[in-house]
């Protein structure tokens, strides 16, 4: 493993780092549709002020009790309708979520598990992981009619899909950070999920030149990480995301670290 990511990887990659990051969410459930259910509502609502995501978070997750997934499953439409008449999250009102967990109902009821439903589809694209996903987000979104549809990124679109790479990093990985429990895909298949502060440090350690997040910006820094680490080309994402988002704690860690310090994004 390559120094100075190594450095950062130990010095990052730990609990005490996590603070406000919504990896919290799937990491307060075991594996299984709790974990699905969880990571999920906390990728798709990954977007807008830190307070905000888990406000919304915890409006969605907090009304279904200990087992989130059984009583998504055995909800019915006009229980969801009630529970959820007044969410808001930025442009995303109760009509969006309300289809979105409708379904996430569907891939429970259907298939057993989102994980499941997510094979079958990566099995149908006969292994590439990029048409895979984009399959699973197409049946889910056919269930939506048309509503909230930005809650689930295409990974086929052209963008950076970075709140979807997300939510297969928590579920695929597992490290101190990362919870894990899904295990169709290695984590050598993942793509990094490309957020400002990613691909600004992207940009100045030369990984991409691309001014912009998109699929194509994806791909170059996940050529850049599988040269750093083959077999788990996203290891560095959190570490390296702490050190974009900053603050005077991380700026003094990262000082600590030997050529690591201007690399620092403001």
């Amino acid at each position: 493993m390559p120094e100075p990511f190594e450095a950062l990887y130990r010095l990052f990659n730990r609990p005490e780092w996590i603070g406000d990051d919504p990896v919290q969410w799937p990491r307060r459930v075991p594996a299984g549709p709790d974990r699905e259910l969880a990571g999920l509502v906390a990728a798709a609502l990954a977007f807008g002020q830190v307070r905000q995501i888990h406000r919304s978070v915890a409006a969605v997750m907090d009304p279904l009790g200990p087992t989130p997934s059984l009583a998504l499953s055995a909800m019915s439409a006009r229980e969801t309708d009630r529970l959820y008449k007044e969410f808001r999250h930025r442009w995303i009102g109760p009509e969006d979520l309300i289809a979105f967990l409708g379904a996430i109902r569907w891939a429970f009821r259907e298939h057993g598990s989102l994980g499941d439903h997510l094979a079958s589809c990566l099995e149908d694209a006969q292994g590439d992981v990029r048409r895979g996903l984009a399959g699973w987000v197409r049946a889910l979104k056919d269930r939506m009619g048309g509503r909230g549809g930005y809650l689930l990124p295409d990974p086929a679109g052209g963008g950076a899909a970075k709140r979807l790479h997300l939510f297969l990093r928590w579920m695929v990985r597992q490290d101190a950070v990362d919870p894990g429990g899904w295990t169709m895909l290695t984590p050598a298949q993942l793509l990094p999920p490309l957020d400002t502060h990613l691909h600004r440090l992207a940009l100045r350690l030369g990984f991409t030149t691309r001014r912009q997040a998109t699929a194509r910006a994806v791909d170059d820094v996940a050529s850049a990480f599988r040269i750093l680490c083959p077999e788990d080309p996203v290891r560095y994402d959190f570490a390296l995301t702490r050190v974009g988002i900053g603050g005077e704690s991380a700026r003094n860690a990262v000082a600590r670290v030997p050529r690591m310090a201007d690399w620092f994004v403001d």
